[in-house]
Formats: structure tokens, sequence, C-alpha cells
């Protein structure tokens, strides 16, 4: 994924990271770096469902939490 987003390949990027979400759904740079690509280019909503999800799956990446926060997502506790 991250390899097609420095070729600008985009779509291929999205099924690289979403088949690597699948095969290891903890796997959080699969998340990372994909909702980063989207919050870059403006589609910070759907970033932001996105790191929601991984950090359902591995909530204690601290990149993920990072990310949570720049794009406004309110810790809960």
């Amino acid at each position: 994924g991250e390899v097609n987003l420095l070729l600008s390949h985009p779509n291929q990027a999205n099924e690289a990271f979403a088949t690597a979400r699948g095969l290891k759904a903890d796997y959080w740079p699969a998340y990372s770096l994909w909702a980063g690509f989207l919050m870059n280019s403006g589609h910070r909503p759907e970033a932001l469902k996105l790191v929601t999800v991984g950090l359902e799956h591995s909530p204690n990446a601290k990149v993920l939490l990072q990310l949570y926060r720049d794009l406004g997502g309110k810790p809960s506790g």
C-alpha cells in the first residue's frame, strides 16, 4: 500500500491496505497510512471512521491515537 501511495496509485493503495487489514485486523499501519492519505486528501470524516475502527483492533497504537486526536476524535474516559 505504501509503495502504491508513493507511486501515486491511490486505488491500488486502498486495496492493498484493505487486504492487509483483512488479513491482520490489529496491524495498525494499514489503518494509519491510509487514514493519513485520506486526511491529507480532504476526506477527514472517512479518515476518522477508519482510525476509529483501527483503534477497536489496536487500542494502544500511539500513531492511531494521535491521528484520532488530530482528526477531532474525543477520547473517552
